[in-house]
């Protein structure tokens, strides 16, 4: 009776859930055609729970507990509830309600309310409102009569048979129902049939729910050969199995058939599913009796102890059909394992340690060098060193130290002590010794610095740069995709060559990004460590070779390391190159695993695959995995993976001469493991599993080739059975594998119909370059000859024009080929690797243009053209190898683009041993660019070789480096932020570092001469520079518009400025525009001032030229806006044309007395200039000398001036006064444009008439007298005083110096000259305004005799003179003044003459001497 009327509840409740989709659907009634779907929600009728309380309601939701169970056996068929994307994390409970339904539903722990309540073991679940699901819903198509009724349905999908019955009245409450539109009821099992057996799983079926459970995938659809004859494409699944071939699932023979639609058996099943779990036994005992009907005992054996499948009588049934129940056992199972190797990010791990453990604290700075023999085998040994070790560690001492954030202990055996750092040779400490509980989760990442080389392989390693934009980006994409964070890739590259008797085997290998995850729980016990990475192995060679082959060790700190060797047996020729996705690794379960304790974790997925050969032979890697600090394990897992061929040779006699050659290849790889675990009682001391993981029967790489006198053929024509079983079309992406010995251009297609494969012609030599391909190949050896043609080159657009280029993967480009013509591999966007051949000499134009899935290239050491564009856009591009001696183009070519342009990921760079030049364009516009370091070989960089690098912030260039040559070398890299030219560099090119806008130091060598046009223009973010004691030229533009230029300085050895006339006759100087430039430094020595040197520099204020220099050159200061003040050296002859001209904010200018020239236009347009006094030593003021001075006032010309040319002081608008000495005999007619201008000068000059003839007024001057003396070229100095005290400006010419318009009265007049003594005397001006005439001769201190011997002021005849003034109190001397000879005797300027004064006297004049003989 309860049965019943939960069954009644459960029809109404359905009634109510069907009605949205019966509102949907069309209405289906019995009278409609067969075929038509009709979709409806599933419920299953199954027993409920236990009762509800006696007297309860039983339509009570509140308060009401039910009694469920957890539920995890997910489905994927009708009926089924189907896996939710949160089961792995969420509770979920199966309970039966008060109305009678079924429910499946997320619940959380114990409360109070808010829902239905479960208990489950004991413990109350509150069910999750809105996280209910149903079961699959089926797709029910009628089986009409031929009367037109209907009484069954079959649904589409699983196929079950459900009889229509009227109502829930007929029903039988053991069996499911669900009501149709029509009202009527729809009464089914899950049977095959009506019959009483349980469904069972097809073949296909088992393989799709394999490959939806372990989550296999294959990249790009890239599936590989069918082998089997009974399925094609068109099958259910096909894709499904072509998956698990791909990763060695099926174990068939090709050309055997499969058998899709016929029921998997309880061996195929166990075998298939252990193969993806890899579960060991503990012991090689087996419970079943019938071991002799089984093939795969083992796996049978695992399935049993897990609990899939019953034993029947003691007896397995191996043949037996797999139910849909035993199939969905399996299947949880496996999730529940697969799903139980996943590692927590950023997990809280706990490690606590026996009390007689020290442990030193994690962050304390620790390296582990662990003991490596010559054969990259640990031995057992390490050396532990601890800087500043907290804790003191004894011989003996039980110690740990955290690598990687995981403990690893040892026992000290030797102790020393080295500065700072503890040294500690130790062994491996066992884990029960070490620790008493363990709860740890973690990765860890590989780490460069722990390689080492074995048996002479050359390494190098390729660490992935992400700039900040880059890692935002990837953030953001990994926390929206629920993901870790995107880490950079790591890349290690070996490369070995054995060479015997003449020939030689090349093998490189590639392994990228090893990463280790590791899950330690010593109380749940269980413990796992896996290790994943992507391994690439190419070889090509002739030898005969079977021995170990070292490559490398790599060190995991904090769990072990990674040996790999190379491993061939070889008689022949072999080329070939694979590629694999690897993970090794172990699973331990010692409390939930019955006989099962132990899973070798591994997995191969076998990414490309291409072989060629002349004889049977086998070359493989074998990676070494040594899990030895990290705790529980103390063993290796290895997996060893490669590629076998066979090659038979017939001959055939009876019909004829034929010779018959079957090649055959396959992928093999094994795993396996060796040597202890440690966890709980579970102690395995000699723990060996040895594992075959793809054999010649479920490798999903298969090769079967026919060839006939060298010629491929489908079947074998010689005999007559002609019957040669499997064969590989040559539409398949396979095809390209083969005997070396055949290759001809024609193919047959998987349907027998033979085709054109390759396109080719024939040069005169009868050698053929190849111009189209016809294939589907993934992975393609290029044959060395077609119908006996040696191959040379592959020409324009071969493959770039034909379909393979939608499926090209990868391409070996046989020896002899010395050409790849323009766009050869254009476009193959699937193209990710390319290796050349020794002997190929030129890659044309565009010749991988585009190639987006590129993203490795080795060039040939031999290559001498790379044309522009040649891998232009290949956007993947991470990795290139170059040539030693090369060019972009061909000789006398002018390159427009490089090579590598726009291959915005390319950031590592290999250059090859005694490589001398960087050519133009290589690296130009390559914006992923980050690191370069150019090898100590090269002596030239040309020009834009690194331009446009926009990412590019470290260059680290060689001593050898003689010249930056080209133009635009660096520039337009605005992430380089400093530079160290190298110490030989000689010459910097045109524009070398132009644009680099975040340029902030520069380091010139000793040693460089040139810096050329623009070489550092537009780095704005320079703020000083230091040119170095060697640099003698430097062209305009050089640093031109570094606006954050604040301090330069110049060397004395510069002395020339190479000038650069713009397009539109502009001029340009060195530092134009360099706006903030207000501190300029000469180097000790300078004599000259180059031409140009800080034209337009608009922010220099001040400058002091240095006492050494004698010329300043045309330009060097003109239009410098903002200089106000600049001090001349005494020194200083000449000052060029345009020195100063434009300079607007100068205001005074005192030029020397040794100033010889002027040239024209030097301080044109300085209108900030209010006065001037031209020196004696100028004779001649050349044109336009001071044109435009508009502020200038006042100018007053020396003695020494004898003409003034042409518009000198032309436009100088407030010029009002001009002295004018006798000399000058000379004055062009427009020198002075100035109105109302007053001429100062001696009567009757050239000064007076010139006035009178432009109407100026002019002034004449009264002489005062006359200095003379032995002071040489410095200035006399001064002072008028009057009575008022008042400083009196006064005129010079003629030498004399003269009164300008002075009242009447009396004047004291003081006379000083450096290095002589003062003169004073008085000066009478009369009422007419006529002064008296005042003589007056500065005498230099120490020149006692008064007079001056060969221009010198002081010689040894003072000497004598002062010793014998100081011993008889009188000498000869011309100074009639005793009291200015005492004066002239004071020496040292003391107040007094003595002897002190002859001594310094004494020294002067021998100081002099010396000098002077030198």
């Amino acid at each position: 009776m309860k049965k019943r009327i939960v069954s009644l509840l459960m029809a109404v409740l359905l009634v109510v859930t069907m009605l949205p989709v019966a509102a949907m659907a069309e209405e289906l009634t019995p009278d409609e055609p067969a075929g038509e779907p009709v979709v409806s929600e599933a419920v299953t009728t199954e027993p409920a729970g236990e009762e509800t309380p006696a007297g309860e309601d039983e339509t009570e939701t509140e308060q009401v507990t039910y009694t469920g169970e957890i539920f995890t056996a997910w489905g994927t068929k009708c009926g089924q509830y189907a896996e939710p994307a949160d089961a792995a994390t969420a509770v979920y409970v199966k309970y039966t309600a008060s109305s009678g339904e079924i429910i499946c539903q997320a619940v959380k722990g114990e409360a109070a309310d808010g829902g239905d309540r479960v208990t489950v073991d004991g413990v109350v679940y509150t069910a999750v409102e809105g996280s209910a699901l149903m079961p699959i819903a089926h797709i029910w198509i009628a089986d009409t009569a031929e009367d037109g009724s209907v009484s069954t349905y079959t649904c589409q999908t699983c196929k079950t048979v459900a009889t229509v019955i009227a109502s829930m009245d007929e029903a039988d409450s053991t069996k499911s129902h669900e009501r149709l539109p029509d009202g009527s009821w729809l009464e089914f099992s899950y049977t095959v049939d009506s019959g009483d057996e349980p469904a069972t799983v097809t073949r296909i079926e088992w393989v799709k729910m394999l490959v939806d459970t372990f989550q296999m995938t294959v990249e790009g659809g890239n599936y590989p050969d069918n082998y089997y004859t009974d399925i094609d494409r068109t099958a259910a699944y096909y894709d499904d199995l072509m998956v698990a071939v791909e990763f060695g699932v099926i174990d068939l023979a090709a050309g055997s058939e499969f058998r899709p639609e016929e029921p998997a058996t309880r061996e195929f099943a166990a075998h298939t599913l252990n193969y993806c779990l890899a579960f060991q036994l503990d012991e090689n005992t087996y419970t079943y009796n019938d071991t002799d009907d089984v093939t795969y005992k083992d796996d049978v054996q695992v399935a049993v102890n897990r609990k899939w499948f019953a034993l029947v009588d003691d007896s397995f049934l191996p043949q037996k059909a797999v139910t849909a129940d035993e199939a969905e056992t399996m299947m949880a199972d496996a999730r529940k394992v697969f799903f139980g190797t996943t590692v927590t990010e950023g997990y809280n791990s706990t490690y606590e340690f026996k009390a007689d453990v020290i442990v030193i604290p994690e962050g304390t700075e620790v390296t582990v060098v662990t003991g490596i023999d010559e054969n990259g085998d640990e031995t057992g040994t390490a050396v532990v060193s601890i800087t500043d070790c907290p804790k003191v560690i004894e011989v003996n001492s039980l110690f740990a130290v955290y690598l990687n954030g995981i403990p690893v202990a040892y026992t000290a055996k030797t102790v020393t002590q080295e500065g700072s750092v503890t040294r500690i040779e130790a062994t491996p400490l066992a884990t029960e010794d070490a620790f008493t509980s363990i709860d740890a989760q973690g990765v860890v990442e590989a780490d460069m610095s722990q390689i080492t080389a074995l048996g002479g392989t050359e390494l190098s390693y390729y660490v992935e740069e992400l700039d900040q934009e880059f890692q935002t980006y990837a953030l953001a994409r990994a926390a929206a995709r629920k993901v870790g964070v995107i880490k950079p890739d790591i890349e290690l590259h070996g490369k070995i060559s054995v060479e015997m008797g003449g020939v030689t085997l090349f093998v490189e290998a590639t392994i990228t990004n090893p990463t280790v995850k590791y899950n330690i729980n010593l109380w749940k016990g269980i413990a796992f460590v896996t290790l994943n990475y992507d391994l690439e192995v190419e070889y090509r060679g002739e030898i005969e070779l079977k021995k170990e082959l070292l490559l490398c060790y790599w060190g995991i700190p904090g769990v072990g390391g990674l040996k790999i060797t190379l491993e061939p047996a070889l008689t022949g020729g072999i080329s070939g190159t694979q590629n694999f996705h690897i993970e090794q690794g172990v699973f331990v379960d010692v409390k939930n695993s019955i006989g099962n304790k132990v899973r070798l974790i591994k997995g191969f997925n076998s990414k490309e695959f291409a072989l060629t050969a002349d004889v049977t032979g086998e070359i493989g890697v074998v990676a070494k995995f040594g899990i030895t600090d990290l705790p529980v394990f103390n063993l290796y897992v290895y997996a060893e993976v490669g590629g076998k061929c066979t090659v038979e040779i017939t001959k055939h006699t009876t019909e004829g001469s034929c010779t018959c050659v079957d090649f055959g290849a396959h992928v093999y790889a094994e795993a396996g493991l060796k040597g202890s675990i440690e966890l709980l009682f579970f102690k395995a001391a000699e723990l060996k599993i040895d594992k075959v993981i793809f054999d010649e029967n479920n490798s999903p790489h298969r090769v079967a080739h026919h060839y006939e006198n060298g010629v491929k053929v489908a079947e074998c024509t010689c005999t007559q059975a002609g019957n040669t079983g499997w064969q590989t079309p040559d539409d398949s992406p396979n095809s390209s594998n083969g005997w070396s010995g055949g290759s001809n251009s024609q193919g047959q297609n998987s349907a027998g119909e033979t085709y054109t494969l390759f396109d080719y012609d024939v040069d005169d030599d009868g050698n053929a370059t190849i111009t189209g391909y016809k294939g589907n190949a993934w992975t393609l050896i290029i044959p060395k000859t077609l119908d006996g043609h040696k191959v040379v080159a592959i020409g324009r657009n071969a493959f770039a024009k034909s379909q393979s280029k939608a499926y090209l993967k990868t391409v070996v480009i046989p020896e002899g080929v010395t050409s790849i013509a323009s766009g050869a591999f254009s476009g193959c966007l699937v193209l990710q690797k390319v290796t050349f051949p020794s002997t190929l000499k030129e890659i044309k134009r565009s010749a991988f243009y585009q190639c987006v899935e590129l993203t490795s290239v080795e060039l040939p050491a031999g290559l001498k053209i790379l044309d522009c564009y040649a891998f232009s856009e290949c956007t993947a591009l991470r990795r290139v190898t170059l040539p030693v001696n090369f060019t972009i183009g061909n000789d006398g070519d002018i390159p427009h683009n490089g090579p590598f342009e726009g291959c915005t990921s390319l950031t590592n760079v290999i250059f090859p041993k005694g490589i001398t030049r960087i050519p133009n364009w290589l690296f130009y516009n390559c914006p992923g660019l980050r690191t370069i370091t150019i090898p100590d070989t090269v002596t030239s960089i040309g020009g834009r070789a690194f331009s446009q690098c926009e990412k590019l912030r470290t260059v680290n260039l060689p001593d050898s480096l003689v010249t930056i040559e080209g133009d635009y070398a660096f520039a337009e890299s605005p992430a380089l932020t400093e530079i160290t030219l190298p110490k030989n560099l000689e010459t910097i090119g045109e524009r070398a570092f132009s644009d680099c806008a975040n340029l902030q130091k520069v380091v010139f060598p000793e040693g460089l001469k040139a810096i050329y046009t623009g070489a550092f223009a537009n780095c704005i973010a320079l703020t000083s520079i230091t040119l170095p004691s060697t640099l003698t030229e430097m062209n305009a533009l050089a640093f031109c518009y570094c606006t954050a230029l604040q301090q330069v300085y110049i060397p004395a050895s510069l002395t020339k400025i190479n000038m650069v006339i713009g397009p539109t006759s502009n001029f340009y100087g060195p530092f134009e525009g360099c706006s903030a430039l207000k501190t300029v430094t000469f180097g000790e020595g300078i004599t000259r001032i180059p031409n140009w040197l800080f034209y337009k520099c608009s922010g220099l204020e001040t400058i002091e030229i240095p006492e050494t220099v004698t010329v300043i050159d045309s330009h060097a200061f003109r239009r410098c806006t903002s200089l106000t003040k600049i001090t001349l050296p005494a020194a200083l002859t000449a000052v060029g044309e345009y020195a100063f001209a434009g300079s607007a904010a100068l205001t005074e200018l005192t030029l020397p007395q040794g100033l010889a020239s002027l040239g024209a236009r030097a301080f044109m347009e300085c209108t900030g200039l209010k006065k001037i006094t031209i020196p004696k030593g100028v004779s001649l003021i050349g044109d336009q000398t001071f044109y435009g001075c508009t502020s200038l006032e006042s100018v007053v010309l020396s003695s020494g001036v004898k003409e003034i040319l042409s518009n000198v002081f032309g436009s100088c608008t407030n010029l009002k006064s001009v002295t004018i000495p006798a000399s000058v005999v000379t004055i062009y007619n427009n020198a002075f444009s100035t109105s109302g201008l007053t001429i100062y000068g001696a009567a009757d000059s050239k000064a007076q008439s010139y006035a009178k003839s432009k109407e100026y007024k002019f002034v004449p001057l009264q002489v005062i007298g006359t200095v003379s003396g032995d002071g040489g070229d410095a200035p006399v100095s001064i002072t008028i005083t009057g009575a008022d005290g008042e400083m009196t400006e006064i005129k010079s010419a003629d030498g004399n110096y003269q009164l300008e318009k002075l009242d009447p009265g009396t004047y004291t007049i003081a006379l000083t000259k450096e290095g002589c003594v003062p003169y004073r005397s008085t000066v009478t001006v009369d009422e007419s305004g006529k002064a008296n005439t005042v003589d007056v001769v500065l005498v230099a201190r120490g020149n006692i005799n008064g007079a001056a011997v060969n221009g010198e002021a002081v010689e040894i005849t003072d000497v004598a003179c002062l010793y014998e003034m100081l011993t008889t109190g009188e000498c000869q001397s011309k100074i009639a003044d005793p009291e200015y000879l005492e004066a002239v005797a004071d020496v040292n300027s003391d107040g007094t003459g003595d002897v002190s004064d002859l001594q310094r006297l004494y020294e002067t004049v021998s100081r002099l001497r010396d000098a002077a003989e030198d």
